[in-house]
Order: C-alpha cells, then sequence, then structure tokens
C-alpha cells in the first residue's frame, strides 16, 4: 500500500542529498545505457558473421590445387597439381556423403561480355549443375545449368541479375545472345540474390563448354561438395578422405595440407558462431557488472542514510530523556 511515511522520507532525503542522488541515478543509468549498447553489438556481430556465410551452403567442403611442399617416393617438393576431371568423376562417384558435388574451371586472362554496342567484363564460373545448391543461388527468371547442358556442351549462359541490366538496359534477356571473349552464348536464366553483390555480376557456363571453348582440355581448378547433415567431426574425417583419394591419384603425401587446400565451411561457420557466443558472454558479464556497481552504491546510499536517521532519533530521543534543571 502507498505509505506517506516512506515517500515523505524519500523525497527529504533527495532534496538534502541532491548531487548523490544525481550521481547514483547516473551510474545506474549508465549501466542500463552500457548494458543495451553491449548486447546490441554482440547481436549485431553475431548477425553478421551468419550474413557472411548467407551465399553458401554452411555445410560444404572447397578444395583448391597448389604445389607440393613435401617429398614423396622419390619425387622433390614444388609439384604443381592440377585437378582433371576425372578427379570430380572421382569424388562424386566415391565420396558417399557428399549430397551435390560440382567442378569449377578458372578462364585464364581477361573475360571480356558483349551485348550490341555494349561490352563489360564480368566474373564468369564454369561449373556443374550441383553448383546451384552449393552457392544457394536462387533463379529470378530462367534455370539453371543441367545435366544435358554439360553432356552436350551448349553454350548457354546464366546471366546474374545486375549484369543483365547493364547489358540489356530493361530488354528481355532470355533467348537472346551475348559474346564471351567473342564466342556467343545464349542467355537462358538470371539469377537473383539481392543480398551479393558478386553474384548479381556474374555469368554462369557449363563446364564443358568452357573447357572446349576456351581451352582448357580436362583441367578444372577446384572441387566443391556439400555435406548434408555431417557434423563437424564427420565432415573433417570427409575432407580427410578426400585429400587422400587426390594424394593417392596425383601422387603426394596425404599429409601434405600445401598440395591440396580444403577450406571446411562447416569449421569455420562453427569457429565464427563459438567466438560471437564468446564474445555475448562476455558483454553479459561486463553489462551485468555495470549493474551490480550502481546497485551497490544505492545501497550504500540507502545505508547511510539509515545510519545518519538513526543516530538523529537516538540524539532526539536523548534529548527528550533529560529532566529540566538537570546537567
Amino acid at each position: 500500500m502507498f505509505d506517506v511515511d516512506s515517500w515523505q522520507e524519500i523525497l527529504e532525503t533527495v532534496r538534502k542529498n541532491k548531487l548523490r542522488t544525481l550521481l547514483t541515478a547516473f551510474s545506474v543509468a549508465w549501466g542500463i545505457l552500457i548494458l543495451v549498447v553491449l548486447l546490441g553489438s554482440g547481436e549485431g556481430l553475431s548477425h553478421g558473421v551468419q550474413y557472411q556465410f548467407r551465399n553458401s551452403a554452411t555445410n560444404s567442403i572447397r578444395v583448391r590445387s597448389g604445389q607440393t611442399s613435401m617429398p614423396f617416393h622419390g619425387l622433390r617438393p614444388g609439384r604443381s597439381v592440377q585437378f582433371v576431371n576425372q578427379d570430380f568423376d572421382d569424388v562424386r562417384a566415391n565420396v558417399k556423403d557428399a549430397d551435390h558435388v560440382s567442378a569449377r574451371y578458372f578462364i585464364r586472362g581477361n573475360v571480356t561480355i558483349a551485348y550490341k554496342n555494349i561490352t563489360s567484363s564480368y566474373n564468369v564460373r564454369c561449373v556443374h549443375p550441383d553448383y546451384q545448391y552449393i552457392q544457394m543461388t536462387v533463379m529470378s527468371e530462367g534455370r539453371f545449368i543441367n545435366p544435358i547442358d554439360i553432356e552436350q556442351c551448349r553454350k548457354v549462359v546464366v546471366l546474374g541479375d545486375r549484369a543483365r541490366a547493364q547489358l540489356f538496359k530493361g530488354e528481355t534477356a532470355l533467348g537472346k545472345y551475348v559474346k564471351v571473349n567473342g564466342i556467343p552464348f545464349m542467355v537462358v536464366a538470371s539469377p537473383s540474390d539481392p543480398g551479393s553483390q558478386g553474384e548479381a555480376e556474374t555469368l554462369f557456363l557449363p563446364i564443358s563448354t568452357a573447357q572446349r571453348a576456351f581451352n582448357g582440355a580436362n583441367q578444372i581448378g577446384a572441387l566443391l561438395m556439400t555435406l548434408g547433415d555431417a557434423g563437424v567431426d564427420e565432415s573433417n574425417a570427409i575432407a580427410t578422405s578426400v585429400r587422400r583419394r587426390l594424394a593417392a591419384r596425383h601422387g603426394f603425401d596425404p599429409e601434405d595440407e600445401r598440395a591440396v587446400f580444403i577450406f571446411n565451411t562447416l569449421v569455420e561457420f562453427q569457429r565464427y558462431i563459438g567466438l560471437t557466443g564468446g564474445i555475448r558472454m562476455f558483454v553479459w558479464i561486463i553489462g551485468v557488472g555495470t549493474l551490480l556497481a550502481g546497485v551497490v552504491g544505492v545501497s550504500n546510499h540507502h545505508d547511510d542514510h539509515g545510519q545518519g536517521a538513526d543516530q538523529g532519533n537516538r540524539r532526539t530521543q536523548g534529548h527528550r530523556g533529560r529532566l529540566p534543571g538537570r546537567s
């Protein structure tokens, strides 16, 4: 219930200790502000990490070739490892835990894209159909590369939204031809990924067509795959298995990590999630500690006031207890 005496006592205390009350209130408000800011920063960092992984499956493995750094069966280090189509076939056939598998071929030199009198330069990815699921590419119109494109080496291209807008200036792109380094390719689709500028300015070609058209022979530059519901330990085991298969095919030490570079997205994603979780915990500790400091300040203020009031009451009672005329 509302106690008039208590409120009067509180108001009287505030009136007599204005500066102390103001500082105490400021410390509590500052603690709350710091807690809110730190929690907001922690959540922002967590969402930022997840945003960075938005365009790729978080359970994927990417394999790039490198150079050997260890001798193996009489072979000197420093040899370049070159992936070929047979590596893709071997991984797709024998890595049972891989849901989607794609190779990627890199066109050497500058790549120019032309439509009518408009010429520009864009990123070109030469891939298999499963790349759509590995990179989580969404089609706004048309279709992605399909197995028939690969088998028949069709000259088709999937044109990113921004690249399409810059080249066609509002015209319909589907069914029309653009020239990639002077070779005509028919536009069959346009992916839509508003959160990724790189995806919007990218062209996708069938890997078999690109190898034939741009003198790639049977060479590939990278292998990519998704691993379904595999956990961190299982994904590491799969990565080790892939490394050993490639080591057996190309003659390098399976322990040579510079011969083949493997990026395990799931491990990196879990590492960042653990880091942001630790940061959030630290933020909570700092914020709660700041609030507790304010609470201690308020408690000390209340105790000091209570002790002063008790001393005043005792002095008043002492004066009242003395008889008139006595010392």
